[in-house]
């Protein structure tokens, strides 16, 4: 990660001194719009690889918003899983079909039941990615005995989960914060520069910085599906 603009300010200068071990250059014919991506797909292949998915393991990702999404190309990227995507119905439901969710399920009261008739059986693996109230313990309860579960998802509000049940079906739950250079951005770049497709279906738009405001009011409000960019340069 890149302290300027992360944890600390100066991400929005017109130049920015970063540690040259946290760049990377671009692929050949990767264009700048699609590179942009690269840093909010390394937090889903990060959050990929720690979840500890195993080839044809059962892996459910609630939620479909960017970075759930996001942690689905990764899963993608790194191996063959029977994935299975939780949100409401709509374009973000329709992004991870076309992404490559096995299947999709519609958030409900008798969930956990649902998922494993979809599935043949409880998943190996969850991966938390909405930080919706309430989905981390659901996907406690939703995934098998001595399964693993992910958080990834920013959390709304304080978490009450059941420990006693995860320590008699011995759950192991792991965490992830955006991701590391030295792995997670060259394939993430790669990724990118190998399916343009990927990178056409989260670049929403590209403004200019006087949209920036407006922008961050969308964001605020939920009402962006993939990710904004801004040039400086465009007027």
């Amino acid at each position: 990660m890149v302290d300027s603009g992360l944890n600390a300010h100066g991400g929005m200068a017109e130049y920015v001194a970063v540690p040259s071990k946290a760049l990377r250059p671009l692929p050949t014919g990767l264009p700048l719009d699609h590179a942009g991506l690269a840093q909010p797909l390394a937090v889903g292949i990060h959050a990929a690889r720690r979840a500890g998915a195993r080839r044809d393991d059962r892996v459910v990702v609630i939620g479909a918003g960017a970075i759930g999404s996001f942690v689905l190309a990764g899963l993608r990227y790194l191996g063959d899983f029977d994935i299975a995507v939780i949100d409401f119905p709509g374009s973000r439901i329709e992004r991870a079909t076309r992404l490559g969710a096995d299947r999709t399920l519609t958030p409900s009261q008798t969930i956990t039941t649902d998922v494993t008739a979809a599935l043949g059986g409880k998943p190996d693996v969850v991966i938390e990615a909405s930080g919706a109230p309430g989905q981390l313990a659901a996907a406690l309860d939703m995934v098998t005995k001595g399964g693993r579960v992910h958080a990834v998802g920013i959390p709304k509000e304080k978490s009450t989960l059941d420990l006693h049940a995860m320590i008699f079906r011995e759950i192991t739950l792991a965490t992830t914060l955006a991701h590391v250079c030295d792995t997670d951005l060259p394939a993430a770049l790669q990724l990118l520069a190998d399916d343009p497709l990927l990178g056409a279906e989260f670049a929403e738009t590209t403004l200019g910085l006087h949209l920036l405001g407006p922008s961050l009011d969308r964001l605020a409000t939920g009402q962006v599906e993939g990710k904004i960019l801004i040039n400086p340069t465009k007027p």
